[in-house]
């Protein structure tokens, strides 16, 4: 699934293999870099307690970079602080994802795909 405004586009997808879990990649248009600079944010979430919107996560994978100019800079596992951004940045997204869905559901604007395994 994907859920995109005019800052970023947030793509959530079950872990193959991994119970319980969701992988996540987010591309940040954000201009509180630069102007040409973009922000990626990847990795799997582990869900550790069910609250509805308000679900709490643990990040057992992620992967962070700047990309500017057609390259990117990865975040080193050195950069503790940008690392827990990001992951933070995350479960946020998620939450939020999930709740958007929770929404569309209940006023019957969410469709599953034909085929699909989901339950809502």
């Amino acid at each position: 699934m994907c859920v995109e405004d005019e800052f970023s586009a947030v793509f959530v997808e079950n872990a193959l293999g991994r119970p319980r879990s969701l992988r996540l990649t987010i591309f940040m248009n954000d201009h509180k870099f630069s102007p040409d600079e973009r922000l990626l944010n990847s990795g799997i979430l582990e869900l550790v307690a069910y609250r509805g919107a308000d679900s709490l996560y643990s990040v057992t994978e992620i992967f962070t970079a700047l990309i500017k100019d057609g390259s990117y800079e990865a975040v080193t596992d050195e950069d503790k602080m940008g690392l827990a951004l990001a992951g933070q940045d995350m479960v946020n997204s998620v939450n939020a994802v999930i709740e958007q869905i929770v929404y569309m559901v209940k006023i019957g604007t969410f469709a599953k795909a034909e085929g699909s395994r989901t339950e809502l």
